[in-house]
């Protein structure tokens, strides 16, 4: 990817004053013809979101946010370069990445209320510019936000704080949850699972308690971290975003999520997409079998060579503004990996 992208770092102003940096990833080129790209490149999708077209149509890129994982704990603008590059070079939009607060120095909701402060600045300085060419640049009308893991949970609190505004006047147009940690362990829903004669023993936290990369001691010791067990917190939407249902998920836009079979967040992610699934929301869902929370970072396993194209695949489809007609609403994909 060297020559293909640059990148830009500002801050945003919080709440308290503190100066929240913002990374800006942009490619540098927009030729999307896959024979002069090289093979290190990642392929976007061709039939969900046609580069092409969306470059000769809008006179401003699409965007996508990405806010990090790393257990509200890891994680730093240099961790997160690769994969927001690859989605700028790949689809040809603006990869934007505000920086929150880590539990090594702030408490919930510190970081939560980051991204919320960041994203009002990155709103406003979308809107503002009349030049294209401005490094703050992007169509505010396009955006999709994701992210992995305690980032998916932040992202997809925002998108519910978002969708609250009506749909006429939301910020995004999908969100993309990759291995979400949508909740915290003291409000698991078991009794969802009961209902539909799931044993609790068979639900992921206990399924996969030792779990290698994230096991269930260390979720908890990353729940620790936050200090949220104060009176009245349990049930706080920004937390929990994913035990919401019914109506509580009106206007939540397409959604699309990247699942790891052998995770103890496993079940968070497919709950979450069943509960839109039941409220009509153009749900995506691709689930790697038996690998770990982790996976992503496996270097040389046939799992974590396909993350990237299937994380495009998802971000391109969430990005598609075309109607979706009710039989092709939801789609439920488990991933073939080779074992060779």
């Amino acid at each position: 990817l060297d020559g293909k992208f640059t990148y830009e770092t500002y801050e945003a102003p919080a709440r308290d004053s503190f100066g929240i940096p913002v990374r800006y990833y942009r490619p540098i080129t927009r030729n999307t013809h896959a024979e002069n790209q090289t093979t290190s490149t990642p392929q976007p999708p061709a039939a969900t979101f046609d580069i092409a077209t969306s470059v000769a149509k809008f006179t401003r890129p699409p965007a996508f946010v990405h806010i990090h994982g790393g257990g509200y704990l890891n994680g730093s603008l240099d961790t997160e370069i690769s994969v927001c590059a690859a989605i700028a070079v790949a689809l040809q939009m603006v990869v934007i990445h505000p920086l929150y607060r880590h539990t090594d120095s702030v408490k919930f909701p510190v970081p939560h209320h980051d991204v919320q402060d960041a994203l009002d600045w990155i709103f406003a300085k979308a809107e503002s510019p009349s030049d294209a060419n401005s490094p703050f640049c992007f169509d505010p009308a396009r955006v999709v936000i994701g992210g992995q893991s305690a980032g998916s949970g932040i992202a997809a609190a925002m998108v519910q704080v978002d969708a609250e505004r009506g749909h006429a006047r939301r910020r995004f147009c999908g969100q993309v949850l990759t291995i979400p940690w949508l909740f915290q362990s003291n409000v698991w829903p078991y009794d969802r699972f009961e209902r539909a004669g799931v044993d609790k023993s068979k639900t992921s936290p206990f399924q996969c308690a030792h779990a290698t990369g994230l096991s269930r001691e260390k979720l908890c010791w990353y729940e620790s971290l936050l200090s949220h067990h104060e009176e009245g917190s349990e049930e706080c939407p920004l937390l929990n975003p994913g035990v919401k249902q019914g109506s509580q998920l009106r206007n939540i836009p397409r959604s699309a999520f990247i699942i790891a079979g052998a995770d103890p967040l496993r079940d968070q992610g497919l709950l979450y997409a069943k509960s839109l699934i039941e409220e009509e929301v153009p749900t995506k869902v691709f689930i790697f079998p038996g690998v770990p929370h982790t996976f992503r970072s496996c270097v040389g396993l046939p799992s974590a060579e396909l993350f990237m194209p299937k994380l495009l695949d998802c971000i391109a489809w969430a990005m598609d503004d075309s109607e979706v007609d009710g039989s092709k609403k939801s789609t439920w994909d488990v991933v073939q990996i080779s074992r060779q």
